[in-house]
């Protein structure tokens, strides 16, 4: 199944270990890491209708809107 196919819960409980663990290895910091980690996927969230069709949406919806 492809990203664009996913809802939004799959889509969190895929990508979001992960990106904690690269924030952690940016911060250095696990409580900072985990809450730019939400910011993150809430503002996915936010956004879904737009990010489920991008074509790598795991490594691109932590960018600044």
């Amino acid at each position: 199944m492809s990203e664009s196919e996913l809802g939004f819960e799959e889509f969190f409980q895929a990508e979001y270990s992960g990106l904690v663990r690269s924030l952690y290895l940016l911060t250095a910091d696990l409580g900072e890491a985990e809450e730019l980690a939400q910011e993150a996927m809430a503002r996915a969230c936010e956004r879904w209708e737009r990010v489920k069709h991008m074509e790598s949406a795991g490594a691109t919806y932590i960018a600044p809107p």
